[in-house]
């Protein structure tokens, strides 16, 4: 897990739907060979901690499989929506292509 709440990037990303491998954290989270993300965001009173992004790394080959179907469906999603051109989104955007080249490479 890695907090993220002082790192504007990712926060703003994953408030704006960017797929977690797209944000700067996730993808250094998928650069290390996690598959699967969940963002622990809590907006009720703040008891619960920072606000983290979790990535796993799969236990096995099947489920790292699933795990990429997955993740390239949401970001393949995420890439046909309009967005506006700024710089996050757009920083995202190459993310989120590098991490369909490296799923295209396994599948």
């Amino acid at each position: 897990m890695v907090v993220y709440l002082n790192h504007e990037e990712t926060r703003k990303g994953l408030e704006q739907g960017v797929p977690a491998p797209a944000t700067p954290l996730g993808y250094l989270l998928w650069k290390s060979g996690c598959t699967w993300f969940k963002d622990w965001y809590f907006a009720e009173g703040f008891r619960e901690g920072d606000v983290k992004l979790q990535g796993n790394e799969p236990l096995s080959e099947e489920d790292r499989r699933k795990d990429l179907l997955e993740m390239r469906r949401e970001i393949t999603e995420f890439l046909k929506k309009e967005k506006e051109d700024e710089k996050l989104l757009h920083d995202a955007k190459r993310r989120a292509e590098n991490v369909l080249r490296d799923i295209a490479k396994e599948i």
